[in-house]
């Protein structure tokens, strides 16, 4: 008897404690739901490691086009993947389309926010794509601006020569920005 009880309170233990661990560790798409990610081309590239220190899963390429990065955004959702705060620094490579604002929009979701930032490149583009970055803030309640251009009007040293990428001082100022402001827009 002593034998069969000792079983079944050992057999009982292990299932509650089973219990407790599946219902207490969060999946990775849970974890994904509540967290912060960032999609950009190499000008984000110079800030990745910074980023990822301020909790962000960052997903960079160089010479990325926007339309790669709706196809990653689709993707993710998809997978169940995409962070609560996303945010998005694409059009340094080619022209940014008010279609392909509306398809991010759409990948996003209205269960996430949507940050989307304004390129420095001297481009014949610019003009016409932070055009849309700007107007595609306005048009969705949870899509928000953060305005990098401007930021680098007003502060020296952030370039390279180039006129685009970021010198260790425009990481250190780009990611503040970037965190920053995924924290108090965030909170609406």
């Amino acid at each position: 008897m002593t034998s069969a009880r000792s079983h079944w309170a050992r057999t009982t233990a292990i299932a509650v404690i089973v219990a407790l661990v599946t219902l207490t560790v969060p999946t990775a798409a849970d974890a994904a739901a509540k967290g912060r990610f960032a999609l950009g081309d190499s000008v984000m590239q110079g800030a990745k490691p910074r980023l990822e220190n301020r909790g962000f899963a960052v997903n960079t390429a160089i010479s990325r086009q926007v339309s790669a990065g709706v196809d990653i955004l689709r993707s993710k959702k998809r997978k169940g993947t995409l962070r609560k705060q996303v945010v998005v620094h694409l059009g340094t490579n080619g022209t940014f389309s008010a279609a392909q604002c509306r398809a991010m929009h759409k990948a996003v979701g209205k269960q996430r926010n949507l940050y989307v930032v304004t390129v420095k490149v001297p481009r014949q583009w610019e003009g016409s794509n932070n055009r849309v970055i700007r107007r595609c803030a306005k048009r969705y309640t949870n899509t928000f601006l953060i305005d990098w251009k401007k930021f680098v009007s007003q502060h020296n040293g952030l370039i390279e020569q180039d006129g685009y990428h970021l010198t260790p001082r425009g990481q250190r100022k780009y990611t503040a920005l970037v965190d920053r402001k995924v924290d108090k827009l965030g909170s609406r």
